[in-house]
């Protein structure tokens, strides 16, 4: 978490010796065939554990650095959506030094409430609030400012929407994209309804078929538009029969609770098979710095 790299409790550093790469842990070589940097958020997916494994000539598996950065910025993501023809909800962003008063004129102006803020580089719902009214603005604006490194997004809340999630999984042969599955939550999605029994995930949503190749469409896009690589999910919120793009995680959890791998297990793909596939492949498209 404060940047350091260690190996039980011993300074160590990727690095590139001749021809060879791997760790160097006081005077071991430890030769590293590939990385899986199972990280989440600042620092994990925003692109600086990849480039220091690329300057060692490290293969890791999923997103370069440059495709995991702008990803995990929502705002950044939200712009290349918009440009390639993809909707969003309303959307604003505030950076640091950005006054709570100022900051509500301009989404009264811009989006109207209920509104819903958060951090523009973190993912899991952390510092994400439902806002109402005023009094829920002041209170939980500078409260997201610094949960997110002070960049924050406001949106306008989709209220009585559905949300869908798309699986990329994609190697050197090609890219696949999964049917949506659904995330069934009862009240705000938050952090910790993300790990509880109080969210369903289904891995194949029912929805028309006309949705569903939509969904399909746009994730299609923005995997070619984002150079996106062996695995993301593509999250969107279905208002209707209006498809709202919402985010993109790049690095998305394989745990028991996870959609992603279930997703991969309803078209047909083992989950350990993927993670196989991914070492396999990153590997053989290992960059020269």
């Amino acid at each position: 978490r404060d940047g350091s790299w260690s190996i039980d409790g011993v300074a160590a550093y990727p690095i590139r010796i001749g021809h060879d790469h791997g760790i160097l842990c006081e005077n071991n070589f430890i030769k590293t065939d590939v990385a899986i940097p199972l990280l989440h958020g600042e620092g994990g997916e925003s692109g600086e554990v990849q480039s220091a494994l690329a300057c060692a000539g490290i293969p890791y598996i999923g997103a370069h650095p440059c495709e995991g950065a702008i990803c995990l910025d929502k705002a950044y993501t939200k712009v290349i959506a918009e440009r390639i023809g993809i909707p969003t909800a309303r959307w604003i962003s505030f950076s640091e030094h950005t006054d709570a008063s100022y900051a509500i004129v301009e989404c009264e102006k811009k989006i109207g409430f209920p509104m819903f803020i958060k951090p523009r580089r973190l993912g899991s719902s952390i510092g994400a609030y439902p806002v109402y009214n005023a009094d829920d603005f002041y209170k939980y604006f500078t409260r997201s400012m610094q949960a997110g490194s002070n960049r924050v997004i406001v949106e306008k809340l989709i209220e009585n929407k559905r949300e869908l999630e798309c699986a990329m999984f994609s190697t050197l042969d090609g890219v696949v994209i999964s049917p949506p599955g659904e995330v069934i939550s009862k009240g705000f999605y938050s952090y910790e309804s993300k790990y509880s029994s109080k969210t369903v995930t289904v891995a194949r949503a029912e929805i028309s078929e006309s949705v569903c190749k939509e969904v399909i469409s746009y994730s299609r896009k923005l995997s070619s538009e984002l150079s996106l690589r062996h695995l993301a999910r593509i999250d969107y919120f279905l208002s209707g029969d209006e498809v709202i793009f919402n985010e993109i995680n790049t690095f998305p959890g394989f745990t028991r609770e996870s959609l992603y791998p279930k997703l991969l297990t309803e078209m047909g793909i083992h989950p350990v098979d993927a993670i196989k596939a991914f070492v396999e492949d990153a590997i053989k498209d290992a960059r020269p710095v």
